[in-house]
């Protein structure tokens, strides 16, 4: 195997750990509910909290799928992330490659959310 197709095979099982995550459902995130994350930035580590698990649905999920839902977490840093993709580091779940969203600030700081189909 060549050094090229090397570092192709190390990126996609990197990339296939991050995405096999022990959190997948809405019960794997109610149960990590006010506990706290991190993202690692070029310039600092931005602190959030898992603040909100809430269905998106009102329709019935059918035998064998996954319930959608969305996460909310919050930053008590004001400054606003852009959407994007961003890995969120938990100290016993490890890590989770999260599509977050800025949804705004509340009392307590600036929100983001996940939404999981």
């Amino acid at each position: 195997m060549g050094s090229e197709a090397g570092w192709n095979f190390c990126y996609v099982v990197i990339s296939m750990l991050l995405k096999e995550s022990f959190m997948k459902t809405k019960q794997d995130y109610e149960q990590r509910l006010n506990e706290s994350f991190s993202i690692e930035l070029e310039q600092a580590r931005l602190d959030l909290a898992l603040i909100e698990v809430s269905s998106v649905s009102a329709d019935t999920v059918e035998s064998g799928q996954k319930e959608p839902f969305s996460a909310v977490f919050r930053s008590d840093n004001q400054d606003i992330l852009e959407q994007g993709t961003y890995t969120l580091t938990h100290s016993e779940v490890g890590d989770l490659l999260l599509f977050l969203v800025p949804i705004g600030p509340d009392q307590a700081g600036m929100c983001y959310e996940a939404v999981f189909t």
